[in-house]
């Protein structure tokens, strides 16, 4: 409850750091609560990130590999009708998944430990 209050009173001007050591509680250790809290926080957040873009590539990957698969498919099945055929090609799937496999690529590259 009392986090709560002061979390309220934070104004744009106040650093956050200072606001974090101001409502940690007095002490000798306060300073190295601080950096425990920011280095675990930041390490939790970094493993978090990681793993959405890690995600987003699984997607992208997926979406990729059905697209092609999909358009192989409708092209083995018109090329080998006697009366020939029609087939499409799954260009959004494909462009798309490439797109957020390369997404999430970058972002994993960024956030990775």
């Amino acid at each position: 409850m009392k986090i709560i209050k002061k979390k309220a009173e934070i104004s744009d001007e106040k650093d956050p750091q200072e606001w974090i050591l101001e409502t940690l509680p007095e002490g000798e250790y306060k300073e190295e609560i601080f950096e425990k809290f920011v280095e675990e926080g930041w390490t939790k957040g970094r493993k978090i990130m990681a793993d959405r873009y890690i995600y987003k590539m699984w997607i992208g990957g997926i979406l990729f590999f059905i697209g092609t698969i999909l358009t192989l498919v409708g092209y083995f099945t018109a090329i080998s009708s006697p009366l020939g055929g029609e087939y499409y090609i799954y260009y959004g799937m494909i462009f798309y998944g490439i797109i957020d496999f390369f997404r999430g690529f970058s972002g994993w590259r960024e956030y990775r430990d």
